[in-house]
C-alpha cells in the first residue's frame, strides 16, 4: 500500500504490488383477522346448494371452483378448489378469510374434470334463471359459521359468456384445465447490502420463503442459498400471502407480498442498511523457518464522525523492537472529502504530501504528490457513465524528476478493478486482470485515496494475471487465501510470492483487527 516514486520503472513495476438493519417498511402488512371458534363469533364459512339438476345424491368426484375479491374488488382467493358433498343437499369445506366485507364473483362445480354446473354473473342471459346471480356479498365475522346459499344453472352446451364468464373459463369441449395445472409460482429474488455508502448488488445469500393462508396458518416454507444476482425462485401458488427473506453478513430483511400482487417474472430486491466497520489496525507477518514473523504494524486512527485522520507504519529494528517508521495525517475539506495527506518519517519530517482535488460527483479529478526532491502530477478522467458499478477510468502522470509520462486505464465491473494497463513513454508497460470473491474489502469503506486509486474495488481480490515489458517486479503476489467473520470482513490473508519467472519466494499473513 506504500509507494515512493524514484523512477518511472520503479512506478511501473510498483504499480499493483500492492448492522444494524435500517428499519424497513413491509410492502404489505399481514392482514388482521378474527380467531373462529371462541364461542361467539367465526371467521368460517361454507357453500351450499339445494340442487344440482340431474345430479344423484350422494355422487362422489363433486367440487366447486371459486374466486372471491374483497370490498374494493382485490383479489383474496383465485380459482380455489373445494369438495362437495351430499347430505340431501351439497355442502362445500369450510373456508376462513381474515375480518371484512367479501364478494363472491365465481362459482363453477366440475365433476372430474368436465364442467357441469356454474351461477350465473348478474345481467348476464342466464342470471334470470336464478334468484342470487353473482357477485354474492358477505361479511364476516359471523355469530356462527356462516352458510352462503348458492343456486346453479347446469351449463350442457352453453359458452361461458351466456353465464357472464371469459371465454374458455372450463375450456374446450366442456373441459376444464385442473386449477393452478403449475403448483408453482416463479418470481425473481435479488439480495443486496448497502454497508456504509458502498453497495452490494450482487451476492450469494440465504434465502427463506413461508407461504400462508388468509387466516395467517403458515401452509410451507423453504430455505436455500440464492446466488450474486438475479434468482429465479418458486413459491406454491395455492398461498395467500408469502414472506421473503435474505440473510446475509449477520444481517436480515424481509418483506411480505399478497399472492393477488404478485406477477411472474417480477425481481423483488431485498436487503438491508448497516454501517461499515473501521479497519483499527493490521498485522503483516512473514514465514520464516516453519513460523510466521512479525514484520509490520498499520494502526488507523478515526474522529469523532468515523473519518480516518492518521495511520501509524510499525517496523521492527534490529533487536526485535518495534517503531514508528511512517506517520500519515489526514485533512479533509468542506465536502467531507480527503484533501491532504502529510507523510511523516521516524524523525517527525515531513517527506511526502499528497493533495487531492475532486470533480462535481465528488470523485478525484487531478493531484499531486510532492517529495524531497520529486514531484508527481495526475489529471484523473472518467470516460464512461457509471452503471451498476461498471466505469473506466483514466490518469495521466506528469513527472518532474523524469522526462517521461505515464498512461493509466482501469475498467471496472460490479464495483471491482477487474482490468487496468500502464504505459510509459520511455516504452515501458504493464497490464493485468483481476478476479474477487463476494466479500467486503476493509479500504474501500475507509475513504483512503492514493495516486494509484487502489482502495476502490469493493471486494477482495483472489487471483490476478500480469503482464510486464521495460521492467519487472522482484516479487509478485499469485496465491490470495482469506479468512472472513460472520460480517463478511477478512480477519486474515495469506499472500504467496513469487518472482516474475514463476520462482516462489516467500509467504506473508496478514491479520486485520476492526
Amino acid at each position: 500500500m506504500k509507494k515512493v516514486i524514484q523512477t518511472i520503472s520503479f512506478i511501473l513495476a510498483g504499480l499493483m504490488i500492492f448492522t444494524t438493519g435500517c428499519k424497513k417498511d413491509d410492502i404489505l402488512k399481514p392482514p388482521p383477522h378474527g380467531e373462529p371458534g371462541n364461542g361467539n363469533i367465526s371467521n368460517a364459512f361454507r357453500f351450499q346448494i339445494d340442487t344440482l339438476p340431474g345430479e344423484a345424491n350422494g355422487a362422489t368426484g363433486l367440487y366447486a371452483m371459486i374466486s372471491i375479491t374483497n370490498q374494493v374488488d382485490e383479489s383474496v382467493l383465485t380459482d380455489t378448489r373445494i369438495a362437495l358433498q351430499s347430505n340431501g343437499r351439497w355442502i362445500s369445506d369450510s373456508l376462513t378469510l381474515p375480518n371484512g366485507k367479501y364478494k363472491l364473483v365465481k362459482f363453477v362445480v366440475l365433476k372430474d374434470t368436465i364442467t357441469r354446473f356454474a351461477t350465473p354473473i348478474a345481467n348476464s342471459i342466464k342470471a334470470s334463471i336464478v334468484q342470487r346471480p353473482l357477485s354474492i356479498l358477505f361479511d364476516l365475522p359471523k355469530s356462527s359459521v356462516n352458510i352462503i346459499p348458492i343456486e346453479v344453472a347446469a351449463i350442457g352446451n352453453d359458452q361461458p359468456e351466456i353465464f357472464g364468464y371469459p371465454s374458455g373459463t372450463w375450456g374446450k369441449g366442456g373441459i376444464n384445465p385442473p386449477p393452478n395445472e403449475n403448483p408453482f409460482l416463479k418470481i425473481k429474488v435479488r439480495a443486496q447490502m448497502k454497508i456504509g455508502d458502498v453497495l452490494y448488488d450482487s451476492i450469494p445469500a440465504k434465502f427463506t420463503w413461508i407461504g400462508w393462508d388468509a387466516t395467517g396458518r403458515m401452509l410451507s416454507t423453504g430455505t436455500n442459498t440464492i446466488a450474486a444476482g438475479t434468482n429465479e425462485v418458486s413459491l406454491p401458488n395455492t398461498a395467500y400471502r408469502y414472506s421473503l427473506q435474505v440473510a446475509k453478513w449477520g444481517t436480515t430483511d424481509e418483506i411480505d407480498l399478497l399472492r393477488s400482487g404478485v406477477r411472474e417474472g417480477t425481481v423483488y430486491i431485498i436487503g438491508a442498511s448497516i454501517a461499515a466497520k473501521k479497519l483499527k489496525s493490521e498485522l503483516t507477518y512473514k514465514w520464516v523457518n516453519g513460523a510466521y514473523v512479525a514484520e509490520s504494524k498499520n494502526s488507523y486512527l478515526y474522529d469523532g464522525n468515523g473519518k480516518l485522520t492518521e495511520i501509524l507504519y510499525y517496523l521492527k529494528k534490529a533487536d526485535n523492537t518495534s517503531y514508528i517508521s511512517l506517520t500519515d495525517k489526514f485533512s479533509y475539506n468542506s465536502m467531507g472529502k480527503v484533501e491532504k495527506i502529510m507523510r511523516y518519517d521516524s524523525s517527525n519530517s515531513l517527506i511526502l504530501q499528497t493533495s487531492f482535488a475532486y470533480n462535481a460527483q465528488g470523485k478525484v479529478s487531478h493531484f499531486g504528490e510532492t517529495g524531497v526532491a520529486t514531484y508527481t502530477s495526475g489529471e484523473v478522467t472518467y470516460p464512461t457513465v457509471e452503471l451498476s458499478g461498471n466505469h473506466d477510468i483514466n490518469i495521466h502522470y506528469g513527472f518532474t524528476q523524469s522526462p517521461f509520462s505515464m498512461n493509466y486505464n482501469m475498467i471496472f465491473k460490479g464495483g471491482n478493478k477487474v482490468q487496468d494497463a500502464a504505459g510509459s513513454t520511455s516504452n515501458s508497460s504493464e497490464a493485468g486482470t483481476y478476479q474477487y470473491d463476494f466479500n467486503i474489502n476493509p479500504y474501500v469503506h475507509m475513504n483512503w485515496p492514493n495516486i494509484w486509486l487502489s482502495n476502490l474495488s469493493k471486494n477482495n481480490m483472489i487471483a490476478q494475471q500480469k503482464h510486464y515489458i521495460g521492467a519487472y517486479p522482484t516479487a509478485i503476489p499469485y496465491g490470495f487465501d482469506y479468512t472472513y467473520d460472520d460480517e463478511g470482513y477478512p480477519t486474515e490473508v495469506k499472500k504467496t510470492y513469487f518472482s516474475y519467472g514463476g520462482i516462489y519466494l516467500f509467504t506473508t499473513k496478514t491479520v486485520y483487527n476492526y
